[in-house]
């Protein structure tokens, strides 16, 4: 059964479900009397305006923090709708090969919506409505628990790929990046089973589990690996197969490949305040070993340096006392 519910509806009732052969229903609506009492009093007031009007009235309160409970329970009930058609229309679909049902995703989604304050914490007010970006922010959300969990978006770049799956790294290269060609998502694949395999820190910075860039030593011990594991795929590909992983002489490349598949996986996954780079892992990663990479124009300003230096202390020693 579907629900048309009016103005004031939206803002002070929630949906009763069932749940028949894994299909979510609507079986009635749930008045909240405190929502209905305190919207009708607003209500009152702006008798002409319309739903965004009081949507986007909720959302800044709750963004100045001046919000009481009722604000942000009158924002929930107006998000019962987009929660109810992410479950049964959208989420329901994308989820299905890690079995999770209709119910899993309207429970999901109903806990972010729950949390006003988290989803509208960088609303603008003017390049979407309340609706379409609750349901962008929702969608993300259910998508970042399902799949990757809490631990990936929360963790700094060194830390997060241990925590993130090849089914989500696979999807979101597909979506929010230019590496578009087979080869270069497997070897994108590769290089995150690489570092998830071969890494593990000793170094005494790690604090609170969290990790410090890896140092020479084990960047190399990770390409060397990437290598290996190379070899092993491209001998199941014909032999003038274009889609061959090359060989990867240089670390820096796999530690690119690294930092790529994280900004690119947060890009797809995270909201913004999910990203909890705490300051233990910040002064952790500030500790780590620097890994030097050649830089020809500071080598010749410091021979410059040197010559201009040298020079002078020649001239300096001809001058008589």
């Amino acid at each position: 059964m579907i629900f048309n519910r009016d103005i004031k509806a939206k803002f002070s009732t929630f949906f009763n479900i069932e749940e028949k052969s894994n299909k979510l229903g609507i079986t009635n609506l749930q008045t909240v009397p405190k929502l209905a009492k305190n919207f009708d009093s607003i209500l009152q007031l702006y008798p002409e305006a319309n739903e965004e009007y009081f949507a986007k009235n909720f959302v800044k309160e709750v963004q100045n923090k001046h919000q009481n409970r009722l604000e942000k329970e009158h924002l929930s009930a107006y998000l019962e709708e987009s929660c109810f058609w992410l479950a049964t229309q959208e989420l329901n679909q994308q989820l299905a090969p890690i079995k999770w049902q209709e119910l899993d995703c309207f429970q999901e989604a109903r806990k972010i919506a729950a949390q006003p304050n988290k989803i509208f914490s960088t609303y603008n007010f003017t390049d979407t409505s309340v609706i379409t970006w609750a349901k962008q922010q929702i969608k993300h959300k259910v998508r970042q628990t399902a799949y990757v969990g809490k631990e990936f978006c929360k963790y700094a770049t060194w830390s997060a790929p241990k925590y993130l799956t090849e089914k989500i790294l696979r999807e979101a290269l597909h979506a929010k990046s230019k590496i578009k060609t087979k080869k270069e998502i497997e070897s994108c694949v590769l290089a995150v089973k690489s570092y998830k395999e071969v890494y593990r820190s000793n170094q005494p910075e790690k604090i609170a589990g969290k990790l410090p860039e890896p140092n020479q030593k084990q960047w190399e011990d990770i390409k060397n690996y990437y290598n290996q594991q190379r070899s092993r795929y491209n001998n199941k590909l014909s032999s003038d197969d274009s889609e061959h992983l090359e060989l990867i002489i240089n670390f820096q490349e796999i530690r690119d490949k690294i930092i790529t598949c994280v900004k690119v996986v947060r890009d797809y996954c995270c909201i913004a305040e999910d990203v909890d780079i705490k300051a233990t892992e910040i002064i952790a990663d500030s500790k780590a070993e620097i890994i030097p990479v050649n830089d020809r124009e500071a080598e010749i300003e410091d021979a410059n340096k040197q010559q201009i230096i040298s020079v002078c202390l020649s001239e300096f020693s001809k001058l008589t006392p």
